[in-house]
C-alpha cells in the first residue's frame, strides 16, 4: 500500500509552535487578574467529509479556534511530564499519523509502555471506549491518564496546574479560550477539554488515494488495487478476506477483536488480557480495539529488527 497522506484540519496547521511565556509567581490564594486580556470566542464548524458519521462531541461543547489552539499547545508541551522532557506528541508523532512508530513507547524514566501508542485520528467520530482496551469513555478521560501514569509522563495534575498558572503565555491562552478571570482558574478540567478538542480536529481520509479513487473518482485505480478492494469488501460466505468485518468504511476501524497472534492454551492464559481486564468477561480476554487502517503505512508498529 502506498503512503496515505495525513490531512489535518487546515486551521490547526496555521498555529505556529510557541515558546513559553514569562514565568511569574502568582499569589496562590488570589491569582493574577486576567480580565485585561480580550476574550473573543471564535466558534467554527468542523468540516465533516462525505460518508463520515456525525460528529460525537459532548453536549455544550463547541469548536472554537482559541480552545483548539490552547489544546495544540498543551499537546506539544513537555511540562506535562515529571521532568519536563516528554509531551503527548512524543509518543503520538504527527509524522506517523499521531502514533509511535516503535512497538512500545519510552517513558520519562526509561520504562516501556505495555502497548503501542495508538494513532490519534478521526477521534471526533470514535465510539465511546478509548485506549486499546476501552477502559475510559471520553477523550477527556483518555488525555488525563498518561500524565499520571508512572510509566509514561509520571506527573500529577496538581503540579501541572501550578506550572501552567505560572506561565504568562497560558494566562493569555486560557483567558482567550475559556474567558477565565484569574490565573488560579487554570485547571486540569479546562486543559483536558482543550487537548480533547484539538485531537478532534485531526481528520484523516479525504486526501488519500482510496478517497480519490473510490469516493470522489478523481484518480484512476489499477487492477491490483481493485482486486484488493474486492477481497477486502467481499461478502460471499466462503470468501477468504472479508477485512471489512473489523475495518469497515469510512473510518476503517472496528470493535474489540482477538486477532489470533497470541498462541495460548486457554482464554485465561493471555499475559495481557486486554478488554477482558476491563469487563471481567472471560470471552473478552485477548481482545483489543481493531485499529483504523487510515495511514496504515505510517502507523504500523515496528518489530524489534525494524520490520513491520
Amino acid at each position: 500500500m502506498k503512503k496515505i497522506v495525513l490531512l489535518i484540519s487546515l486551521f490547526a496547521l496555521l498555529f505556529a509552535t510557541c515558546g513559553p511565556g514569562t514565568v511569574v509567581t502568582p499569589d496562590t490564594e488570589q491569582g493574577i487578574d486576567l480580565t485585561s486580556i480580550a476574550y473573543t470566542p471564535k466558534p467554527f464548524t468542523l468540516a465533516v467529509p462525505p460518508e463520515f458519521p456525525p460528529l460525537d462531541v459532548p453536549a455544550g461543547y463547541q469548536f472554537d479556534r482559541n480552545i483548539v489552539e490552547l489544546g495544540r499547545y498543551l499537546f506539544y508541551d513537555r511540562r506535562l511530564s515529571r521532568n519536563n522532557s516528554l509531551s503527548c506528541a512524543t509518543c503520538h508523532l504527527q509524522t506517523h499519523g499521531f502514533s509511535d512508530p516503535s512497538r512500545q513507547s519510552t517513558g520519562v524514566e526509561g520504562g516501556k509502555t505495555a502497548r503501542n501508542s495508538m494513532a490519534l485520528q478521526n477521534l471526533a467520530f470514535r465510539q465511546t471506549e478509548q485506549f486499546w482496551d476501552g477502559r475510559v469513555k471520553t477523550l477527556e478521560e483518555q488525555a488525563a491518564l498518561p500524565v499520571e501514569d508512572p510509566i509514561e509522563l509520571h506527573e500529577n495534575w496538581a503540579n501541572v496546574e501550578q506550572k501552567l498558572r505560572k506561565d504568562t503565555l497560558y494566562h493569555r491562552l486560557f483567558r482567550q479560550a475559556f474567558g477565565i478571570k484569574l490565573s488560579t482558574d487554570i485547571t486540569k478540567d479546562l486543559a483536558l477539554r482543550a487537548i480533547a478538542m484539538f485531537e478532534r480536529t485531526i481528520i484523516v481520509g479525504p486526501n488519500s488515494q482510496y478517497w480519490k479513487m473510490y469516493v470522489t473518482g478523481t484518480q484512476v485505480t489499477n487492477d491490483d488495487i481493485e482486486e484488493g478492494r474486492k477481497l477486502f469488501f467481499n461478502t460471499e460466505p466462503d470468501a477468504d478476506a472479508q477485512c471489512f468485518h473489523c475495518h469497515d468504511k469510512p473510518l476503517f476501524k472496528g470493535g474489540f477483536e482477538n486477532n489470533g497472534l497470541d498462541a495460548v492454551a486457554s482464554l485465561n492464559d493471555f499475559t495481557d488480557k486486554g478488554r477482558g481486564k476491563v469487563t471481567g468477561e472471560l470471552r473478552d480476554n485477548g481482545k483489543f480495539r481493531a485499529p483504523t487502517l487510515w495511514n496504515i503505512a505510517l502507523t504500523a508498529p515496528y518489530m524489534h529488527d525494524g520490520r513491520f
